[in-house]
């Protein structure tokens, strides 16, 4: 065990190896990082700004912090990565109002504007958010990682248990570990959302989530065929959006061989 960090040294592999600050454990779970990030206090700042737009995403259940920002390993060109759990049966209609409010704000990651922009690449419905289906063969450790760090900016309800979703079957007890970031955390449901999960809930959201999807597939597809190397691990269905560029197989073989 490592005194000073409180973690394992097959945890501070994973940090070191990635070039992580290594965080500081304070009982096992709870944890934070003897320094934070320079950037952090920036970008927290930014995404606390934009907090009615997480509060009316229709059919967006709760929204996680995930990859660079919850490891305290911002850049001065990161990004900031949602990992969203929607509702059943909408993921389509989910993904349009978020793209259309993100990019009319123009606060939607590009390829060419990605500095401080919100990444919109991965979700999934609430009643599939185990990710089993996705992880390498053999030991996926930034999965794992990734999973262990989620945290959340969006709830629609300020759940009474705070028992952590099953994201994976191989972890016993809970995954997401209480980093101490320092973030809000938005609760209620705003008018916009309100309204349109009202109109588009039964017969008439199941039309509109059919015909949502139809541009939608066919635009993703176009750019799987323009780029099939690059959209390679691109994961299309009615419970799982996944879009970006998957390294995982990269830093998988990048902790396996560093120097211990």
């Amino acid at each position: 065990m490592n005194v000073e960090s409180g973690n394992s040294n097959h945890d501070n592999l994973f940090y070191e190896s990635m070039g992580y600050p290594i965080p500081f454990c304070f009982d096992g779970k709870n944890f934070s990082w003897k320094e934070k990030n320079p950037y952090l206090e920036e970008y927290l700042d930014f995404i606390q700004q934009w907090g009615k737009v997480y509060t009316n995403l229709p059919f967006v259940k709760t929204i996680y912090l995930c990859n660079s920002i919850t490891f305290n390993a911002l850049k001065s060109d990161s990004d900031i990565d949602f990992f969203m759990v929607v509702a059943e049966k909408r993921i389509w209609t989910a993904r349009f109002f978020c793209l259309l409010l993100f990019s009319i704000l123009h606060i939607k990651r590009s390829v060419k504007d990605k500095v401080k922009k919100f990444c919109l690449s991965f979700r999934v419905t609430e009643h599939h958010q185990n990710l089993d289906a996705i992880v390498l063969d053999g030991w996926d450790p930034y999965l794992e990682y990734r999973c262990q760090h989620l945290i959340p900016l969006y709830q629609e309800k300020k759940e009474k248990s705070q028992t952590s979703p099953l994201f994976l079957s191989s972890f016993e007890e809970k995954q997401m570990k209480k980093v101490c970031l320092g973030n809000r955390v938005f609760f209620w449901r705003g008018v916009f959302k309100k309204i349109s999960e009202f109109v588009l809930w039964r017969f008439l959201g199941d039309i509109f989530e059919f015909l949502i999807s139809l541009p939608q597939k066919l635009l993703i597809s176009r750019k799987i065929k323009r780029n099939p190397e690059r959209n390679k691990d691109v994961i299309i269905s009615d419970v799982m959006l996944k879009f970006y560029q998957d390294k995982r197989g990269e830093y998988k073989k990048k902790i396996f061989h560093f120097p211990s």
